[in-house]
């Protein structure tokens, strides 16, 4: 029975909306890079012409909150038009696209923004984020490890690029992050876990069961961490602790496909039929997909029962 690991993440992001101000902004250190204000054809909402492009990005900001996040992004771009080295647009814009979904472009703005404050570590790791989320793991661990080079102790950059590394199967060297984590801070529930995490896919099963429960003593309702630990167990052989933790992942996660199939499977292993197949229904509604591999599996064993 094969499961996936949740690796909770410390994704330490920037503060909320920045106001400009009408003073002057600092010159780059780096010379122009690829800039996300060269978009054509741009559609600017309600901007005067005259107005400054502090004024614009303060504009904008009172859309984004007055839930015009659309119209907010173009109005940010268009103040980035009217000054490139208005850094907290930049900033803005690109938390606007996060919320947007859109991380592809909220990377290139944070690349932009590596180029305008090349010492910031915040913006590296925010850029490692984004491109985490379109699935570019080898930008997102470069980004990250830039993070960490710039701030060697941040234990939440350490863990966005340990799991940055288990996400590319470099499994060691992910671990050492996640440990240097917890040295930094023994009791962070969440560096505790993404390090039991690595210890497993290390097959050092003892120490990681030894950081997962530890990261559990932490934050006992951890749906994340008692998943983990069901995981760790259903693979040595542990079925009836396994069964423990998925039962209250699923309690605390109810509509977590993943969760809810791992229950399933396991009650099978377990000689628990009827509780098999009530998690077998609970998944139809959430993930006909899962659902059905839970099927097969109950049918292997004994002939389902009758909707």
């Amino acid at each position: 029975m094969k499961h996936t690991f949740v690796l909770v993440s410390v994704l330490v992001s920037l503060s909320g909306f920045i106001a400009a101000q009408n003073s002057q902004q600092p010159d780059s250190l780096f010379g122009p890079a690829r800039s996300v204000a060269d978009v054509k054809d741009i559609r600017v909402p309600d901007a005067e012409p005259g107005r400054s492009a502090a004024e614009i990005n303060n504009q904008a900001v009172r859309l984004f909150r007055q839930k015009e996040s659309n119209k907010a992004v173009e109005l940010f771009r268009y103040a980035i038009t009217k000054d490139p080295k208005l850094v907290p647009a930049y900033h803005n814009l690109a938390k606007s696209l996060v919320f947007l979904d859109r991380n592809e472009e909220a990377a290139l703005v944070y690349r932009e923004l590596t180029q305008l404050e090349p010492d910031v570590p915040g913006n590296y790791n925010e850029m490692g984020i984004s491109l985490y989320s379109t699935g570019n793991l080898t930008e997102s661990t470069v980004a990250f490890a830039e993070a960490v080079k710039l701030e060697p102790q941040n234990v939440g950059y350490l863990c966005n690029l340990g799991t940055s590394l288990i996400g590319m199967k470099e499994y060691e060297k992910a671990t050492e992050n996640f440990e240097k984590a917890v040295k930094l801070q023994p009791a962070n529930a969440r560096a505790l876990n993404n390090l039991g995490v690595g210890l497993y896919l290390e097959k050092r099963f003892s120490d990681a069961e030894t950081y997962l429960n530890r990261s559990l003593l932490l934050e006992p309702n951890s749906a994340g961490t008692n998943f983990n630990l069901g995981v760790l167990f259903a693979a040595t052989g542990k079925h009836k602790k396994a069964y423990e933790h998925f039962e209250k992942a699923v309690e605390l996660r109810p509509n977590w496909p993943i969760a809810q199939y791992s229950l399933a499977l396991v009650a099978l292993k377990i000689g628990k039929r009827d509780e098999a197949f009530d998690h077998f229904e609970a998944l139809k509604a959430i993930d006909p997909a899962l659902a059905e591999k839970v099927r097969t599996a109950m049918t292997s064993s004994f002939v389902v029962k009758a909707n």
